[in-house]
């Protein structure tokens, strides 16, 4: 769990979402207290933000800003990170398995970093703000309490406009900054991914069949 008392809110910087260009935003519009709160640093001055979720002390009385993307998006980054090694030729051929490892019923149930929603009925709340990857601008504009102005306009720019974090992986593909996963399903690997992730594609209106867009 992250915070900043300044902005007056509470940050989840979910995994495999655009965190990282999230949390050099939240501080460069104007965020500069922004703290992970377990590790006590300022991020972007003395290490990073934390994955973690919760109601940090002090904090209890602010809304909850939460990074989302699209489930078949997501699947496909987390799987290209952890085979950075492998051939692109193999690739989509041992994604199927790497499908059905990481939904499986041990996973869903204590996976928080990939299964994230799963740790909102133990906190008792729900983020009150989503920031989707795919609509990042129009939610980070949308977010009442940054400070607007020319900092804002200048991080939007760079932080979110324009990706730094493309082409970290030598087998990430784009269509403009966004990764082109679709390649990697089929009907039977999509079905999987929507069944084990229903509740995801309905938090962040994303659609069963963008997997063939």
């Amino acid at each position: 769990m992250n915070g900043s008392h300044k902005c007056g809110f509470i940050w989840w910087g979910t995994a495999g979402c655009a965190s990282r260009s999230t949390s050099v935003f939240l501080y460069g519009c104007g965020c500069d207290d922004l703290l992970n709160l377990p590790e006590g640093i300022q991020i972007c001055v003395n290490g990073s933000h934390t994955h973690a979720q919760g109601i940090p002390e002090g904090y209890e009385d602010y809304p909850i800003l939460c990074n989302v993307r699209n489930p078949y998006s997501r699947m496909v980054s987390g799987f290209l990170d952890v085979n950075v090694k492998e051939n692109h030729d193999d690739l989509q051929n041992i994604f199927k398995n790497y499908v059905i490892e990481r939904t499986s019923e041990e996973i869903r149930t204590q996976d928080f970093d990939h299964f994230y929603m799963g740790e909102w009925e133990q906190i008792g709340r729900r983020p009150d703000y989503l920031i989707r990857v795919e609509h990042m601008e129009e939610d980070l504009r949308n977010l009442p309490m940054l400070p607007k102005g020319d900092k804002f306009e200048e991080v939007i720019m760079g932080c979110v406009r324009n990706n730094r974090h493309k082409n970290e992986n030598p087998h990430d593909e784009y269509n403009g900054n966004h990764q082109h996963y679709q390649k990697y399903y089929t009907q039977e690997i999509a079905d999987i991914v929507y069944e084990t992730h229903k509740e995801y594609f309905e938090l962040g209106g994303y659609d069963k069949d963008s997997w063939k867009l």
